[in-house]
């Protein structure tokens, strides 16, 4: 699952995924960053709402490839919004 909402501050956004259906990989590119995301657990992708328009996410056969094309710094959150990774 995919799911979007702003921050508080609206200037963020922050993308949640969620391995609903078993374990799933999702993928950062083109940085090539893999997280191995167990059944229900979750992690979320907080970027500028200014990069939002050029975010693709594509379904690949074992999870999710996420392409970031801006050159600005991305941080990874658990699902309880505390910082994993800056990609």
């Amino acid at each position: 699952m995919v799911d979007v909402e702003t921050t508080s501050s609206e200037e963020l956004v922050r993308v949640r995924f969620s391995a609903d259906a078993g374990v799933t990989r999702i993928y950062f590119e083109p940085m090539g960053t893999e997280f191995r995301l167990a059944l229900h657990d979750q992690i979320q992708l907080e970027l500028p709402l200014g990069d939002v328009r050029d975010l693709e996410i594509h379904v690949v056969d074992d999870g999710v490839a996420v392409w970031l094309t801006h050159g600005n710094e991305h941080g990874v959150l658990d699902k309880d919004g505390n910082l994993i990774e800056r990609i």
